[in-house]
């Protein structure tokens, strides 16, 4: 491995070895050199509502609803990066509170 992430220190050592095989993976794809195969990616933001049968408003206000389909599509695509709704659309209240409108949200 060419370097250490400082979460690995916290995965299960269960877990070790795919953890270790995905982040070879996608460091090899970075270095250019040719990983053991395409790293797949989960990054589906609003997706995540319609995976949950919920609307787009709830995913952008309820940050544990978000996070909880989150992890069931992390659980079920098991992909080798991404990252939960809670980091790309659960923003409802914080752009409330900003008083953002560049964008109409709904």
């Amino acid at each position: 491995m060419d370097r250490q992430l400082p979460i690995a220190a916290h995965v299960p050592p269960q877990m070790r070895g795919a953890f270790d095989a995905r982040w070879q993976r996608v460091a090899d794809c970075i270095a250019l050199r040719t990983p053991d195969r395409m790293p797949v990616s989960l990054i589906a933001g609003f997706w995540f509502a319609r995976y949950g049968g919920v609307s787009c408003r709830q995913l952008m206000y309820d940050q544990v609803l978000a996070n909880q389909l989150g992890e069931r599509a992390m659980l079920e695509f098991d992909p080798d990066i991404g990252g939960g709704p809670g980091r790309s659309v659960s923003w409802g209240p914080l752009l409330e509170a900003l008083d953002f409108r560049q964008l109409e949200w709904p």
